[in-house]
């Protein structure tokens, strides 16, 4: 009876059905058709009697004709075949007014059975039709007693639900007390972390600024420092590459302060709008409080209000039955559709929760994800420190290098003094040697001469005087040391130019050897910190790659949580949209039953039922307070639900479900009432027809 009609359709609505078919007016067109076969009849009898007359006329000439007398044999033959033909005329004339009075009889017999047959199925059917009216009225009086128990039961329930329909108002004003007192504390609580973040964030960022005055100052100091620096004699790659660690370090700091800064942004933003949801929260709850102090005045006349609306309920059911028989199929279609779209609407609301357990499982394997991803970061900067640090020992280390190599490079060059010396004194033994190995030639050449002269003049010029071998052998020794000095002198300077080309090749072999080494050097060093650099940027792509996917990972939270709040706004207008439909609902009854009531007082039978039953309890409330107060509380226990929506989903459908019982009962009840009243209004319809 609860789950019978989904709803009640006004008055208005209903279209006045054809009545039964009279049974009165089936007898009258039985009496008509006897009538047209009677005035047939006397039509009949009409005709067959001018036909015999007209007959007896015919036969009368024919008489005289026989009483004549025709004068010759020829005309006399004539006139014996005129009345033999006469007289087979009138025997076939005979036979068919024969044939046509037995058909005629016939047919009267016919009809006369046929009517006999009619005026028996008429009473039969009249008798019928008394015993079936008076079955109806047996059963309208069934009816009636009992609707009228059915309708005490309905009273006796709808106070029952109506006690406990205050129950729960009264636990739902406590239960949204105990919410407000929640939500003040967690405004309490929210301002205290709100304060402790500002309080935080001021700390960091009063850090952070210390650190970029230190950096600062760390900076101003590698200037000066890299001035003084560049006054000595220190290569300039390695200023370079000092240069370069320190603006990486420069732009890491940087790059720290706009994270900083965007973290500062983004906490203010996070403050603000915590600040509007407090606000929002703290206005809901001063409504929430008025509310509660009206509904205290409003609810003691439901009772009454209810009765009242049952009892007009059942006084309009009673002049509605007709209507109410044709509708039967409409209430069942709208109650499936009804029912299909309650279906789809708890599909929809697994499908959401399913969808919101989805999300948050997808959050948390971002979480997840982000959380490796921040371990990974760890890691690479822990690598990128460890680079770092590899870095300055590796500076320290070309340092070293660096300072082992102007030492090696300053005894090589202290050893090739000493060799070039060293060669110098034996080039000048050397020339020396050679100069004393070619005198020694020479004289040896000279003494070889000398001897073989000696013996050609032995030979020849045995006899000439001393005195002139004496001055020739003087003018040649002369001549001969002439020719020695200046093949000494020729000598020494061409061993001079030999010695300064040895010397300008030893030191452009020295300067080439030294350059090669530092190229060898530069070149290995290179090659490390090539490698350094690459492990560098690796490092900083991967940090860089880290940073853009936790962005991109908080972009992609903060659109979830944008959609599940979408999808929660949804849910609550829909909720709200249901509740609307509820409180129409609720009125269209209530229109409905105004109506009723207007027509019972105008029939009299208000005061009639009045007296015979007792007076109820009469409260201080108007319906629509009461509705407006089911709805605030509804509305309320709905954000409520949004607040918790995995724990209150259910208790708001528990609600819902009440709610809807409670209406369905009344629309059972409404349609009830209103099928017995159309049987009373087809039963006063079809006793005056009787």
């Amino acid at each position: 009876m609860a789950s019978g009609y989904p709803e009640l359709i006004p008055p208005s609505m209903f279209q006045s059905n054809q009545p039964p078919p009279d049974p009165w007016q089936g007898l009258a067109q039985v009496s008509k058709e006897v009538s047209e076969l009677r005035k047939e009849t006397k039509k009949l009898r009409s005709s067959e009697s001018t036909d015999s007359s007209s007959c007896k006329k015919q036969n009368q000439p024919g008489i005289i004709d026989y009483n004549r007398r025709y004068p010759a044999n020829d005309e006399f033959k004539y006139a014996n075949e005129l009345i033999s033909r006469q007289a087979n005329e009138l025997s076939e004339l005979k036979s068919e007014i024969r044939n046509l009075n037995q058909k005629y009889d016939d047919e009267k017999r016919h009809f006369e059975r046929e009517l006999v047959e009619k005026d028996r199925e008429s009473k039969l059917r009249v008798s019928s039709l008394e015993d079936l009216l008076t079955q109806k009225e047996d059963q309208y009086d069934r009816e009636v007693d009992r609707l009228s128990y059915e309708h005490e039961q309905t009273t006796d329930k709808l106070t029952d639900k109506i006690n406990s329909l205050t129950q729960e108002l009264d636990l739902l004003h406590v239960k949204n007390n105990r919410q407000m007192k929640e939500l003040t504390d967690r405004i309490q609580t929210l301002e205290e972390e709100k304060n402790s973040i500002t309080n935080q964030l001021n700390n960091n960022l009063r850090e952070k600024e210390n650190e970029v005055e230190s950096l600062t100052k760390q900076v101003h100091q590698l200037k000066s420092y890299i001035g003084e620096t560049e006054k000595s004699h220190r290569p300039t790659q390695v200023w370079r590459k000092e240069n370069e660690t320190l603006m990486n370090k420069l732009q890491t700091c940087e790059a720290e302060q706009e994270n900083l800064k965007s973290k500062n942004e983004l906490t203010n933003v996070r403050l603000s709008a915590m600040g509007e949801i407090l606000a929002v929260q703290e206005a809901d709850i001063s409504k929430s409080k008025i509310d509660g102090h009206d509904k205290k005045n409003l609810e003691n006349i439901l009772l009454t209000r209810w009765r009242e609306k049952v009892f007009r309920l059942m006084v309009q059911n009673k002049s509605n039955e007709i209507n109410m028989k044709k509708s039967d199929s409409d209430w069942k279609n709208k109650y499936c559709n009804l029912s299909e779209e309650l279906t789809s609407a708890r599909h929809e609301i697994e499908v959401l929760k399913f969808q919101n357990s989805e999300k948050t499982a997808q959050i948390d394997l971002e979480k997840m994800n982000t959380k490796n991803v921040l371990d990974e970061l760890s890691t690479t900067q822990q690598v990128a420190v460890c680079l770092d640090n590899q870095l300055t020992e590796n500076t320290g280390n070309m340092e070293l290098l660096k300072s082992v190599a102007e030492s090696l490079d300053k005894k090589l060059n202290t050893t090739m003094k000493k060799i070039s010396t060293s060669l110098s004194v034996l080039k000048s033994y050397g020339d020396r040697i050679s100069f004393a190995s070619g005198r020694v030639e020479l004289l040896q050449g000279q003494f070889a001469r000398k001897e073989a002269l000696r013996k050609l003049d032995s030979k020849t010029q045995s006899m000439k005087a001393p005195l002139e071998d004496e001055m020739s052998s003087e003018s040649h020794i002369k001549t001969e040391l002439e020719k020695v000095t200046k093949e000494r002198d020729y000598v020494t300077s061409q061993l001079k130019q030999v010695s300064e080309l040895l010397n300008d090749r030893l030191a452009d072999t020295k300067q080439q050897s030294i350059e090669n080494e530092k190229e060898i050097e530069k070149e290995k060093y290179r090659s490390d910190m090539i490698e350094m650099e690459k492990q560098v940027n690796q490092a900083k792509r991967e940090q860089t790659k880290a940073v853009v996917s936790l962005r991109q990972l908080e972009k992609q939270g903060l659109r979830e949580k944008e959609r599940l709040n979408e999808q929660i706004k949804i849910s609550e207008n829909h909720y709200t949209k249901e509740i609307d439909k509820l409180s129409e609902q609720l009125k269209t009854i209530e229109k409905e039953r105004n109506l009723m009531m207007a027509t019972l007082r105008q029939e009299g039978l208000l005061n009639k039922y009045k007296q015979d039953r007792g007076e109820p309890i009469t409260l201080d409330v108007t319906d629509d307070t009461v509705e407006d107060s089911i709805k605030s509380s509804l509305s309320q226990q709905i954000k409520s639900d949004h607040t918790e929506p995995t724990n209150d989903l259910t208790a708001l459908e528990s609600k819902e479900e009440e709610m809807n019982s409670v209406i369905n009962d009344l629309k059972s009840l409404a349609a009830v009432i209103d099928d017995n009243s159309s049987d009373s209004d087809e039963s006063s319809v079809h006793l005056p027809s009787s």
